[in-house]
C-alpha cells in the first residue's frame, strides 16, 4: 500500500576497519581489518594482496601486505605525523587490495583516516561525537524507501554516507 516504508541493509563486500581509539601506551597498536562488514568472518588471506602498489607503506602507513593489519606504533615511528607528532594531525591513505574470494581478485580500494592525539583529553568533542554516532549506527548503510519512492528516487534517505574509517591513535 502507498505510504508503506521498508528498511534495507546494504553490505558492501571487501575490507574495512572499525572506527576506534587505539591506545599505544597500553599496547593497543594493531588495527585489524574487518571482512564483509563482520568481525566474525575470516579474512581470506591466502592468495589475497593488500596494499597493491605499496602506496600506503611507501607513505609510512605500516600495513602488512599478507593480512592487511596496520601496525599503528610503527606508523607513528615511520614519521607519518612528523618527527614530534602534535595533536589533531590527520593523514589519509588509500589501500589497494585484491581478495581471493568470490570477487575473483578484482581490484578494490579503501581510504583510511589516521588521527593522532597525545591523550584522550586532547580529542575534540566533535570527533568524540562522530565516533559515538558511528558506533551506534554500525558499519551498515541503511536506506528507507517508501512505496512512492519506487517511482520517485529522490525520496531515498541515507542514514550513512561512504566515509573513511577513523583510526584514532592515542599516545598516552
Amino acid at each position: 500500500p502507498l505510504g508503506d516504508t521498508s528498511t534495507t541493509r546494504i553490505v558492501i563486500s571487501g575490507i574495512s576497519f572499525t572506527d576506534n581509539f587505539y591506545h599505544l601506551s597500553a599496547g593497543d597498536s594493531i588495527a585489524n581489518p574487518v571482512y564483509n562488514s563482520s568481525k566474525n568472518l575470516s579474512l581470506p588471506v591466502q592468495g589475497s594482496v593488500f596494499d597493491e602498489g605499496n602506496g600506503a607503506n611507501s607513505g609510512g602507513c605500516s600495513i602488512k601486505t599478507d593480512n592487511a593489519k596496520i601496525n599503528l606504533a610503527q606508523t607513528v615511528r615511520n614519521g607519518v605525523f612528523g618527527d614530534k607528532p602534535v595533536n589533531d594531525i590527520r593523514k589519509d591513505f588509500e589501500i589497494f587490495y585484491r581478495l581471493n574470494d568470490q570477487s575473483d581478485k578484482a581490484l578494490n580500494k579503501l581510504k583510511v583516516r589516521l588521527y593522532y592525539y597525545d591523550t584522550m583529553a586532547d580529542v575534540p568533542t566533535d570527533l568524540l561525537k562522530t565516533l559515538s554516532d558511528r558506533q551506534k549506527d554500525g558499519v551498515f548503510i541503511e536506506s528507507k524507501i517508501s512505496a512512492a519512492g519506487l517511482q520517485n528516487p529522490t525520496s531515498i534517505n541515507k542514514a550513512a554516507a561512504p566515509r573513511p574509517p577513523c583510526i584514532i591513535i592515542i599516545a598516552n
